[in-house]
């Protein structure tokens, strides 16, 4: 890339200054060059668009080419004899067309990178120009950020249109930028509602934006000097000629530069100094006058100028103060990396995080890299520019960074890419870093523990195995005892409740008083004994599987009527009314007659067992197609809520109730159980004081 063309010591012109100058300007008008007879005319094309006032067709002067570039140009062909060829189109019409080497010259282009590939430039430049945002009125912008949302237009293909773009997008604005072809359409659009606001360079801005109704905004960005260029590689003497006026105008006060600038950079030049004015009238009245008015407008510019300055200064110092607390808070560090000089920029947070000072180590892409773990190093920066290349040209990458106190220090970066020259390679990256120092550790604590519990689930797995075992074998070991003892535990017990029940009776003579108490005491506790023993067994039966489940056709109705039956004489004796409320017809079902009615009676005994006063009430109905619902309730002391989660648990006693009237506790266990085979599940409900209900559902089909 060639280098970017040098700034004469004051080719930076001031507006205002005309003012002071401007009859010493039209002193110099009669001592301009003579274009030399004898020089050979040479034929230049050059492009025209609408730019007022650096490059326009003066319409009221018949078309006209004009404008401080015109000037200037015209200035330089009649000291060189050239003959000039003026190309009217577009801005992006009169590029392409020097590219396509259809013009040999185009006015009014600011220098880039991207443009120093295509074309060739002069060194002295002609103007500086900056560029504003002018708004509708009543907008009220005064900062960058409200612009979030709203339309801009700007010159197509010009250097404002790529600079302001990349600028919102770094910002992550949402802008929608409206192309225009010229800057009257631009300020034309803002004007009519087209677009919110509109961008063009200071000096066509200033001088027509009170005629479009618009606002100056103190938004202002992108200073670039302006020059003449032509098509890379040719007319390098066309270039070479007008550096040579150029630099020698600009060192001359009153040259036909200062002229020329002074003719367009104020709205109405004539009211304030006639040009055309004979240089005998202006007398020293007339040179103090513009003296003072040159001043003044001087001053005025100056001021506002100021003002809008300082306004933009303090809009984006509130933005970077923002946007350091929001990091601070964030922990962030800030890094911009230039890729073409290796130039890296850090935010103080970035030296915080690893423990240095900004002035302990130059930071550039080697330093930084320096930092980055040797294992990791190749890897983080081809990822980072991979990243970049692809895709929305963003990247987020963890790595390593040895902290000031020599230790790896975990960093998770950021990034996107911010500028891309014009053939796509990025030339720059923004973006954050940030400590994950302890996520990190604590990542690593977890795999730790992951891998550690896993381990524990092993070993707890094969205990529980053996465990199981041991219990498996205890429990066939207590099956094999129950089943070889019941024949041994009921005989006995059988004759201790039958002989006991004969001496009660008499049959075995008359006894006392006293010997028909202990005989009663000894008949109710083999009694119970023997229940117990008979629920243990049964129990252990259906804990080893040994209980077969023998479904067949079974009428309902008929269960609970022998069941109540059975029951009845109990309830009878107790006062307690037993009332059955089941379907007049008959129905069928299919299950295990004998352990159903093992379960009613176990139930609907334990209802009447438990009632003192009122009665039990036994029900059946079919749920729906596929099961049956037996259900149970009484009007005894209730259930206590804390006892209802444990009345299915074995030897588990309601502690409520009545010593008198408790049983063996493995009742409701042996019930559940026996459901369960059945396919079936006890549930219970109670209020305690007023009474419970146990219903028993079992999922099978039933039909009238």
């Amino acid at each position: 890339m060639r280098e970017r063309p040098e700034t004469a010591p004051v080719g930076r012109f001031r507006l205002g200054m005309i003012g002071t100058c401007a009859i010493i300007g039209v002193l110099s008008v009669f001592a301009a060059h003579v274009p030399t007879a004898l020089a050979e005319t040479r034929t230049v094309r050059v492009g025209i668009y609408q730019n007022e006032p650096k490059v326009f067709t003066a319409t009221q002067d018949g078309d006209k080419p004009a404008g401080i570039f015109v000037d200037l140009l015209e200035a330089v062909a009649a000291e060189e004899g050239w003959d000039l060829i003026w190309v009217q189109g577009s801005w992006e019409e009169g590029l392409a067309r020097l590219e396509a080497g259809d013009l040999d010259l185009m006015p009014d282009v600011a220098y880039s990178a991207g443009r120093d590939e295509l074309m060739d430039f002069h060194a002295t430049q002609v103007v500086d120009s900056w560029s504003c945002v002018y708004s509708a009125r009543g907008t009220g912008l005064d900062d960058i950020s409200q612009l979030d949302g709203k339309r801009v237009a700007v010159l197509k293909g010009s250097i404002q249109e790529t600079v302001f773009t990349q600028t919102v997008n770094g910002f992550g604005y949402d802008i929608t930028i409206i192309p225009a072809a010229s800057l009257a359409d631009a300020f034309q659009l803002a004007s009519d509602g087209g677009a919110d606001a509109a961008i063009a360079n200071y000096l066509f801005g200033d001088y027509f934006y009170h005629e479009y109704g618009l606002t100056k905004t103190p938004i202002v960005f992108n200073a670039v000097p302006l020059y003449y260029a032509t098509r890379q590689g040719e007319n390098a003497d066309l270039l070479q000629t007008i550096d040579d006026h150029l630099r020698k105008w600009v060192g001359e006060p009153g040259s036909p530069y200062y002229e020329i600038l002074g003719h367009y950079t104020t709205k109405e030049p004539k009211a304030l100094v006639p040009v055309w004015v004979p240089w005998v009238v202006g007398t020293a009245l007339a040179l103090l006058a513009s003296a003072v008015a040159g001043i003044l407008t001087l001053r005025w510019q100056v001021g506002a100028r100021t003002r809008h300055l300082a306004q933009a200064v303090e809009s984006t110092a509130k933005a970077e103060e923002t946007l350091r607390l929001a990091l601070d808070a964030a922990e962030e560090g800030v890094f911009d990396w230039h890729l073409k000089t290796g130039e890296v920029t850090w935010s103080p947070r970035n030296f915080i995080m690893l423990g240095y000072s900004p002035e302990e180590f130059p930071v550039d892409i080697k330093a930084w890299e320096e930092l980055i773990h040797p294992d990791e190093r190749e890897r983080v920066v081809a990822e980072e520019l991979r990243e970049v290349e692809t895709g929305d040209r963003s990247f987020r990458v963890e790595y390593r960074l040895r902290n000031s106190a020599g230790e790896w220090q975990w960093t998770e970066s950021h990034g996107k890419a911010i500028a891309v020259d014009t053939d796509g390679t990025v030339e720059r990256i923004m973006g954050t870093n940030k400590d994950i120092t302890n996520r990190k550790r604590a990542e690593a604590e977890l795999s730790t523990y992951r891998d550690h519990l896993q381990e524990l689930v092993e070993e707890r797995t094969i205990e529980l195995a053996d465990a199981n075992r041991r219990l498996r074998r205890a429990t066939d070991a207590k099956s094999a005892f129950l089943a070889t003892m019941s024949h041994e535990l009921r005989t006995p017990l059988n004759s201790i409740v039958g002989f006991s029940g004969l001496l009660q009776q008499g049959l075995a003579g008359d006894l006392n008083e006293e010997q028909t108490k202990q005989i009663g005491m000894i008949h109710d506790s083999g009694t119970q004994l023997l229940e117990l023993i008979n629920d243990i067994l049964d129990l252990s039966k259906v804990e080893a599987g040994a209980i077969d489940i023998r479904p067949q056709a079974t009428d309902p109705i008929e269960i609970i009527r022998r069941v109540t039956q059975t029951v009845l004489p109990l309830a009878t004796e107790k006062g307690l009314t037993l009332e059955v409320d089941t379907p007049v017809q008959s129905m069928t079902i299919v299950s295990d007659e004998d352990r159903l009615r093992q379960i009613l009676l176990n139930i609907v005994g334990n209802a009447v067992k438990f009632t003192a006063e009122g009665g039990v009430h036994v029900g059946f109905e079919c749920v729906g197609d596929a099961a049956v619902a037996f259900s149970i309730s009484d009007t005894g002391p209730g259930i206590p809520a804390e006892e209802l989660p444990f009345i299915f648990d074995e030897f588990h006693q309601v502690e409520q109730m009545d010593t008198a009237s408790k049983g063996t506790g493995l009742g409701l266990t042996i019930s559940q159980r026996l459901a369960h085979l059945l396919g079936g599940e006890i549930s219970a409900t109670s209020v305690e004081g007023e009474g419970a209900t146990f219903t028993l559902v079992l999922p099978i089909e039933c039909s009238a």
